[in-house]
């Protein structure tokens, strides 16, 4: 397939692709005349760099991970990293639920027809604006 075949298949960008294949996180396509074509191999490649990136992986920390010569340290590794991201990810969600109390609390109070405090409307509690 062709790079904007790839590209819809994907989700990512042809500047994305082009852009894994001179960092290193892809390898050089097949070349057919003038024409870079693309096998499954690159499809199941971007589906993991994507999967990677999801989880919270830097490119740099995911080009280890699919470089068969950096593989086995980026591997022994990776159980911290990923500990980390868990509590990383265990504090975005903790904050969140603290924003989304604090909306709550707001949406409980306010009827829609606010009375203004000071300017602001009167549902809002102290130190919420």
């Amino acid at each position: 397939m062709l790079i904007g075949e790839l590209a819809r298949a994907t989700g990512l960008s042809r500047d994305t692709i082009r852009f894994y294949q001179r960092i290193g996180l892809m390898p050089a396509p097949v070349r057919s005349g003038a024409y870079a074509r693309y096998g499954a191999p690159a499809m199941q490649r971007l589906a993991r760099i994507q999967r990677l990136k999801r989880a919270g992986f830097l490119l740099e920390e995911i080009r280890a991970l699919l470089d068969p010569r950096q593989a086995a340290s980026a591997c022994e590794a990776l159980p911290q990293r990923l500990d980390q991201r868990l509590q990383a990810l265990d504090a975005q969600i903790a904050e969140l639920q603290a924003v989304r109390a604090e909306v709550a609390l707001v949406r409980g109070a306010c009827s829609g027809c606010c009375a203004s405090v000071a300017g602001l409307p009167g549902c809002l509690p102290d130190g919420a604006a």
